[in-house]
């Protein structure tokens, strides 16, 4: 919720229902990949919990979470992601990873507990030892738990000993006036009985109608909507994902399309850039803006500029100008790169986009129409296709498609394309990459870059 560049998912998360449903939580829903880490830290003795993976994913119990890093135990039904000690840092990067001796986990309620003794955390697993994890501080940290983007990660019966007898408990039930609701009911059901006596009364006299007929009548009628009730909520209402959803006063921390051209028109003069000064653009959604990242520098496109200018010629600076606009597509985002961006006159252009396109033939058209604005200007398009987890497969299909219309007109253009979405596939066991399906962590904006950066002969003229 702190992120300078936000994402929808951890609003909806936090203000819905949905990860309550059935009196437990579940960290897959809102898009996965969700974190809950307690509000003070503590001194943790011992962390005990129910957890459920009902399909390939996992779960992190995160028993020392620090601003410079964490230590947490990795329980997992994912391929390639085995169950182990993580120890990592702040942007989300594993420093190491230690294996645990786990059998294959079933889809069931397990019990984790983590507890310190002396220089290490033990970790226990339905009762039996599994091995060893990190050194406890003995100073006051934050403990939490965070799932994967696969569906049905259930947590429940939390319980962290921090000391002095003291036990934190949750069990993701709703108590909120639980004693008011209860009271407020059983007045209700006083209410209907009299208002049913006194109608049976008058009609008895009239009518020869039992009273106690009357009430079991209307009793059973309460029943079976109650009944009806109860179990469309259990059953329907309670897992969907609202259309709208009530920010409810926490900070709607995602720039849109009015913020992001008005910011962009007050710090960027239009026209070239200065001498001395190499402008390369960076066009697309949520992705290119930095959704999931803590701050600025955190974004990919503050990492390569920054890396640009380290390695830059005396009296050479670079600027990588951030155009991303969460939620649009390139039918969308050509208009305005014509009527506002292409006055900046830069030497390159780096397009990535594909998640939010539906159609990949429109997609194509549009990146033709830039295609043919740069060669007018000599101007480089480079196309960057939007990377995705590999976790949630349902929209990969979808992806592919759009991906290989983008190759298909760079081959047939001549127009250079960077991979990054095989490259964060085959690291995703080196950290936390993705905050949900599309956008990422500040260690996966970090890989992003550094994938860009790997292709520099793409990413600047050969010559230079």
């Amino acid at each position: 919720m702190g992120l300078d560049y936000g994402i929808l998912g951890a609003v909806s998360f936090l203000t819905t229902r949905t990860a309550l449903h059935g009196a437990k939580l579940d960290l897959g829903v809102w898009h996965g990949y969700q974190e809950l880490v307690y509000a003070e830290p503590v001194v943790l003795e011992r962390l005990e919990l129910r957890f459920q993976l009902a399909r390939a994913g996992y779960v992190v119990v995160l028993h020392e979470k620090r601003e410079a890093g964490f230590l947490g135990v990795r329980l997992s039904r994912s391929e390639g992601l085995p169950s182990a000690c993580v120890h990592g840092t702040a942007s989300g990067r594993f420093e190491r990873l230690e294996p645990l001796a786990v059998d294959p986990l079933e889809d069931r309620w397990h019990d984790v507990a983590i507890r310190a003794d002396g220089e290490r955390y033990l970790v226990e697993l339905d009762g039996e030892a599994i091995g060893s994890c990190g050194v406890p501080s003995g100073s006051p940290a934050r403990f939490g738990i965070r799932g994967s983007a696969a569906k049905k990660i259930y947590v429940d019966d939390v319980r962290a000993h921090i000391g002095g007898g003291e036990v934190i408990v949750e069990d993701f039930s709703n108590h909120r006036g639980e004693a008011s609701v209860r009271l407020a009911v059983f007045a209700g059901v006083l209410l209907l009985q009299g208002v049913v006596l006194a109608v049976g009364a008058r009609r008895r006299r009239r009518e020869g109608v039992s009273v106690h007929v009357a009430v079991l009548a209307v009793h059973a009628v309460l029943g079976v909507c109650t009944g009806l009730a109860w179990a469309t909520e259990a059953l329907y209402l309670g897992r969907l994902h609202p259309d709208q959803v009530d920010f409810a006063g926490y900070e709607n921390r995602i720039e849109y399309e009015v913020a992001v051209t008005k910011r962009l028109a007050r710090t960027i003069p239009a026209g070239p850039p200065a001498p001395g000064v190499r402008r390369i653009l960076a066009v697309g959604s949520s992705q290119t803006w930095g959704s999931g990242a803590g701050s600025e520098a955190e974004t990919w496109v503050g990492r390569v500029e920054r890396a640009l200018n380290e390695s830059a010629r005396a009296g050479e600076r670079f600027e990588v100008i951030n155009t991303g606009i969460p939620g649009l597509v390139g039918p969308s985002l050509l208009p305005i790169y014509m009527q506002q961006w292409l006055v900046w006159q830069p030497e390159a252009v780096l397009i990535n986009l594909g998640n939010n396109d539906r159609d990949p033939e429109k997609l194509a058209a549009s990146l033709e129409v830039f295609v043919d604005l740069h060669e007018e200007r000599g101007i480089r398009t480079i196309f960057v296709p939007e990377p995705n987890t590999i976790e949630n497969r349902g929209s990969l299909h979808k992806l592919e498609a759009k991906h290989a219309a983008m190759r298909e007109l760079a081959e047939r253009r001549g127009i250079q394309v960077i991979e990054v979405h095989d490259p964060l596939i085959a690291r995703r066991d080196e950290g936390f990459v993705w905050w949900d399906r599309v956008h990422l962590t500040a260690f996966g904006h970090e890989l992003f870059a550094e994938s860009l950066l790997a292709e520099r002969e793409k990413l600047l003229r050969s010559e230079d």
